[in-house]
């Protein structure tokens, strides 16, 4: 399965695709509800770190 974090609101063609969508957590509701993760961590504050321990280091 490949891990896609989405860096705008409104990528229609990956929220379409089958994908495993992360989301950082300052989206707007909309964006979050179709994500399959969204990250505890909001914009610059350890986003892709967070995303690395959780799904590559499985913690």
């Amino acid at each position: 399965m490949s891990y896609v974090l989405i860096e705008c609101d409104m990528d229609e063609t990956l929220l379409n695709d089958r994908h495993k969508i992360c989301q950082k957590n300052d989206a707007t509701q909309d964006i979050k509800a179709v994500c399959d993760y969204t990250t505890k961590a909001d914009n610059n504050e350890g986003v892709i770190a967070e995303l690395i321990e959780k799904f590559i280091f499985n913690q």
